[in-house]
């Protein structure tokens, strides 16, 4: 094949590739919605956010690219947290991470569908967040702080 039909070839194998290309670049991003109980200066000063971002990394996902993180930052007012909590479902986020067992409640009382990952939760049984650390049940998981039923 001389070289410019193997050019015209090559033209014609990525117009009809471009297509399917983009519909690939088009992967989903997914919404996580971040209810914190804790003041957004206290997320930032102790190095959490740093921390989320690389972890997030570490697995594969880019913030901006493949998910978005919502975060919403109740400064130690529990009142706010079951206004921020709806709002996540009205959102339609497709994850909510707690972080606070108050967080936990309200992002419990606001939906049994979407899942929950509870961020250590000293008692998660004790405090109606799971039905046992075995089998948590539900839709929420995490990691429980409690050391003496380890």
């Amino acid at each position: 094949m001389n070289h410019r039909r193997k050019l015209l070839v090559s033209f014609g194998a990525s117009a009809l590739m471009a297509p399917f290309g983009a519909f690939a670049q088009q992967a989903k991003i997914h919404r996580i919605g971040h209810l914190l109980f804790i003041s957004q200066r206290t997320f930032m000063d102790t190095g959490r956010h740093r921390a989320l971002i690389q972890g997030m990394a570490d697995l594969g996902y880019v913030e901006g690219k493949n998910f978005v993180l919502e975060d919403r930052f109740a400064d130690g007012q529990v009142d706010l947290l079951d206004q921020f909590a709806a709002e996540f479902v009205r959102m339609n986020v497709d994850l909510i991470l707690s972080t606070g067992t108050p967080a936990h409640h309200a992002a419990q009382r606001a939906t049994r569908t979407i899942p929950i990952v509870a961020v250590a939760d000293a008692d998660p049984v004790g405090n109606g967040l799971a039905a046992s650390l075995a089998r948590p049940g539900g839709n929420i998981t995490g990691m429980s702080t409690s050391a003496a039923e380890l």
